[in-house]
């Protein structure tokens, strides 16, 4: 009998797509009850029928599915259509070997192929991935201290900010922007974020605390009384150097001049401006 891989052989006919008079069958045996008689030149052709056999498709170690083939035709599903992801890679097709990042076989393309030659076999078949570039995120103080590590992100990957917050002496840390010099505030430490295409420094933004100062209100102090910039809300402690005025006893601080009571004696919440505490 005449063989053809990835075929079945289905007998000699008449006709070249089977149709006609059958001379012998499958088996090779001449037709049952076929009497001929050949009076020319007589020309009979073999007739196929391409076998059948499953494919069975795999991510990662996983079972997904499975899809009936014939031989000479071969189309594989997207990993859209069977809602196949992986975190930060790209499906880029099939391959016959597993963990691969490069295919064989496109997605929702025929090919005319048979990946065996078994009637009935099981062939397995692997999701290719194509893991994405990674860029850099990088924080920069800004003038200050203790900005988070650099950390590596994958293209679109969406990430959670440290949640790290740098310190910068007389300043209140603000959050982070794109630029060194911009005090507009895009993320906030825990805020998420996702990378593009490139590397990525975001910036520390400051805001200058308020200035607490001592006035002696026509006393004196023994020596320098130095400014301070306490965080806005912060319970302050205040100096601890007492003024000196011929002919009064010191009663504490105000925030007015012309206070004939004190406000606070050793300690001071401090509000959102400049502000000076009269003895």
């Amino acid at each position: 009998m005449p063989n053809r891989n990835g075929y079945n052989f289905l007998g000699y006919f008449s006709e070249a797509d089977g149709e006609g008079t059958c001379y012998y069958d499958k088996n090779g045996s001449p037709a049952e009850g076929l009497e001929y008689t050949v009076a020319d030149n007589l020309t009979i052709y073999a007739h196929w029928s391409p076998i059948g056999y499953t494919v069975v498709l795999y991510s990662e170690g996983n079972y997904i599915s499975s899809l009936e083939c014939t031989f000479g035709s071969l189309t594989l599903p997207s990993a859209a259509t069977l809602g196949l992801t992986r975190k930060n890679y790209d499906f880029v097709g099939w391959n016959i070997y597993d963990e691969q990042n490069w295919s064989m076989y496109s997605a929702d393309r025929e090919y005319k192929v048979g990946l065996t030659d078994e009637n009935g076999a099981e062939v397995t078949v692997y999701a290719a991935w194509a893991e994405r570039p990674l860029y850099i995120l990088n924080f920069d103080a800004n003038g200050g201290t203790g900005a988070p590590a650099t950390v590596q992100i994958h293209q679109g990957e969406t990430v959670a900010l440290s949640e790290q917050i740098p310190v910068r002496g007389n300043y209140t840390f603000s959050g982070w922007s794109y630029s060194s010099d911009d005090n507009t505030v895009a993320y906030l430490p825990g805020n998420e974020f996702t990378i593009a295409d490139k590397a990525v420094t975001l910036y520390a933004v400051w805001t200058k605390n308020p200035a607490l100062s001592y006035d002696a209100n026509g006393g004196a102090f023994n020596s320098d009384i130095i400014v301070t910039y306490p965080k806005i809300g912060q319970t302050v402690t205040l100096t601890s150097s007492v003024p000196y005025r011929r002919g009064y006893d010191f009663l504490g601080w105000a925030t007015t001049s012309e206070a004939n009571e004190a406000d606070c004696l050793s300690t001071f919440v401090m509000p959102e401006t400049d502000t000076v505490l009269y003895a």
